[in-house]
C-alpha cells in the first residue's frame, strides 16, 4: 500500500484510532523510506487523525523538559499551558516533562556541570508550573510516589538547601511538608507521628547542631516508630560517615543525590 493511500484509508477510518495504527505501521514500515523521514511521516499521520476523531494532539514533552533544564520559568509555564489547552493529563505533564528534565538537572548538579543557580531556576521553573497544575492533579486523582517531611535541626535556622531539596522533591512527585528551620527533636517526633512519612529529612548547616540529628534518630526509637521511616541527612557539615554513625538510612550530598536517594529508599 502507497503512504498516499494509507493517508486516504487512515483519515476516511473513522471506527477509530487502534485501526488507523495498525494500517499506518504495516505502511510505514514496507516503503522504502530512511528511518528519520518514517518517524516525520508516522508523526504527522497520526497527528492528523487524532486531531480529526476529537483526541488529544500529540504534545512534545521534550520542549517542557528542556525549558526546565534551562530554567525558563515563562516558557515552563507557557508549554504547560498549552498543553493543558489541548485536553493533555496533567499528570502526564508532570511525569514525562517536569520531573524528567528536574531528573537530569540533578544528574549535571552532581556531575559538576550545574550548579546552585541553575538548580535554583529549574526548580523555580517547576514550582510555578506545579501552582498551575496541582488543582487539576488533584481533581483527576494523580498519586504522589512518596511523602517527605523535612526540617532544619534545632538551633540552625539556615533553610537555603533545605528549601532547594524540597522544591525538588516536590517536582519528582513527592508531597513534602516542610517544618522549617530550628526545629526540635520532639517536633520532628510528632510531625513523623502525625504524617506518617516515607522520609524524615534533617538538615544542618553548625557543626554544633549536628547531635540534634542523632537526638532525632534516638527519638524515633524510642517512640517506636523508626522502623516506620527512613531518615536521611544532609547539609555542608553531614558526610556518609556521620549519616552512618547515627545509624540513618542514606546521606544526600546535593540535591541532585538527595532525589536519587529519595527515589531509591521508597522503591522508585
Amino acid at each position: 500500500m502507497s503512504i498516499i493511500a494509507v493517508l486516504i484509508e487512515g483519515l476516511q477510518d473513522k471506527r477509530g484510532s487502534h485501526s488507523f495504527v495498525d494500517i499506518l505501521v504495516s505502511a510505514i514500515y514496507t516503503n522504502p523510506l530512511g528511518q528519520s523521514h518514517r518517524e516525520l511521516l508516522a508523526h504527522f499521520l497520526l497527528k492528523q487523525h487524532l486531531a480529526l476523531i476529537g483526541g488529544d494532539e500529540l504534545v512534545d514533552f521534550a520542549q517542557v523538559k528542556q525549558a526546565v533544564i534551562e530554567g525558563d520559568d515563562e516558557k515552563t509555564v507557557r508549554l504547560v499551558e498549552e498543553a493543558l489547552a489541548q485536553k493533555v493529563n496533567p499528570a502526564d505533564i508532570v511525569t514525562s516533562g517536569l520531573q524528567a528534565g528536574l531528573i537530569i538537572v540533578g544528574d549535571r548538579f552532581s556531575s559538576g556541570e550545574f550548579f546552585i543557580p541553575e538548580m535554583l531556576l529549574a526548580a523555580r521553573s517547576v514550582t510555578r508550573a506545579l501552582s498551575v497544575l496541582r488543582p487539576l492533579l488533584a481533581d483527576s486523582g494523580a498519586i504522589t510516589i512518596g511523602r517527605v517531611v523535612i526540617g532544619t535541626v534545632a538551633g540552625d535556622i539556615h533553610d537555603i538547601g533545605k528549601n532547594l531539596v524540597g522544591m525538588l522533591l516536590q517536582g519528582v512527585g513527592f508531597e513534602v511538608i516542610d517544618l522549617g528551620t530550628n526545629v526540635s527533636v520532639e517536633r520532628f517526633v510528632t510531625a513523623a507521628k502525625e504524617h506518617s512519612p516515607d522520609i524524615l529529612g534533617l538538615s544542618a548547616l553548625l557543626t554544633t547542631t549536628m547531635p540534634g540529628m542523632e537526638a532525632t534518630v534516638g527519638a524515633l526509637k524510642s517512640a517506636g516508630i523508626r522502623e516506620g521511616v527512613k531518615v536521611v541527612v544532609g547539609g555542608a557539615p553531614v558526610t556518609q560517615h556521620f549519616a552512618d554513625r547515627i545509624g540513618a538510612d542514606g546521606y544526600g550530598a546535593d540535591g541532585g543525590a538527595a532525589i536519587e536517594l529519595c527515589r531509591r529508599l521508597i522503591g522508585k
